[in-house]
């Protein structure tokens, strides 16, 4: 198993316990898990270019990959 992918559960695993074992996501539940209580500034910094459910919930699968995305680009 590579490391990319240790790391890509791991985010995974941390998101869903944010969520409370969902597989989506609200932004305020986000911010609580990367120490963020600005929702405006999360969903700007984090959720801006993925698709929206119901209004406010993103799936954990894809916010994981663009919190990756961000960190390879520090």
């Amino acid at each position: 198993m590579s490391t990319a992918t240790d790391h890509r559960r791991k985010v995974i695993r941390a998101l869903k316990a944010a969520a409370d074992g969902a597989e989506f996501i609200t932004a305020s539940a986000l911010g609580r898990a990367v120490g963020d209580s600005n929702c405006s500034r999360v969903r700007q910094t984090y959720l801006s270019n993925l698709t929206c459910v119901n209004g406010r919930l993103y799936l954990i699968t894809e916010v994981a990959d663009e919190i990756i995305r961000r960190e390879t680009l520090k």
